[in-house]
Parts: structure tokens; sequence; C-alpha cells
């Protein structure tokens, strides 16, 4: 997740990055960010992204305006190292959890990937995990 304020309502932001889950440098095939009211200028993702695990992967975040243009965020690539089966990675600073505990009623990430919400979560977590290590094996081979 990132934080963006300079973007437009009807604009959208993308991670785009050198893997294919993220489009291999191909804004068009990148992963799409979402937003909403109370979380906005953060931007999250509604899906996990799938990498290898220990592989350096470099990524950049995308404006891409109603026209279509893409405007590439400043700076260089940056990079994640992907440690576990699932983690998040946070670009907004920490904005996301600090807005999240200023509301006095918690923030509604509507739509937000949350593999394990209204099951027991310990076991949907074990087969949540077994099935992303079985999914980095198929990367892998």
């Amino acid at each position: 997740r990132t934080a963006w304020e300079e973007v437009e309502f009807g604009e959208t932001v993308v991670v785009c990055g050198g893997s294919k889950h993220l489009g291999d440098w191909d804004v068009t095939k990148g992963s799409h960010l979402a937003t909403h009211d109370k979380a906005f200028p953060c931007w999250y993702s509604l899906e996990p992204v799938t990498m290898k695990t220990k592989e350096e992967v470099a990524y950049k975040y995308v404006r891409v305006k109603v026209d279509g243009t893409a405007v590439w965020e400043d700076g260089p690539n940056r990079i994640v190292i992907p440690t576990g089966v699932e983690m998040t990675v946070e670009d907004d600073n920490g904005l996301l959890r600090v807005a999240n505990q200023d509301e006095e009623d918690d923030l509604d990430l509507a739509g937000m990937h949350n593999p394990f919400d209204g099951a027991d979560e310990e076991e949907q977590d074990l087969e949540h995990k077994i099935a992303l290590l079985k999914e980095n094996e198929q990367l892998v081979e």
C-alpha cells in the first residue's frame, strides 16, 4: 500500500514491477490498487500478489490518469524481498494504521483482502499458507 495525495477523482494507482504478478513493467498488467473516502490518500491492494520468496523484486507506483496516461513515481525503483508466505508492504509510512487509530469507529477497509474473514482463523491460516507455499513451488519450477 502507498499514500499518494496528488491522485484526482477517476484516476487509479497501479503497482508495476519486475515480476509477472506486477506486470513485468507493463502498467496495463500491473496490480491495481483501491482507496475510499476514509482511507484516502492511502491506496491498498484488494487481492494478494504472489511472488517468489527470497528473490528481490523492483517496483514502482504508477498514477494512471483518466485518459490512460501513466505517471510514474519519481525516484529510484523500490525493492522488496518477500521473506514469508504472506506479508504486507507498507509504503505509506504507517499513515493508514495511524488513521485507523485516530478514527473513533474503526476504519472500514471495505474490499481489502482478508482471507480469514468470518472463518476459524487458525485453520484458515494454515490452509492459506499451504496453498501459498504450493503456488510458490510452482513459480520456482
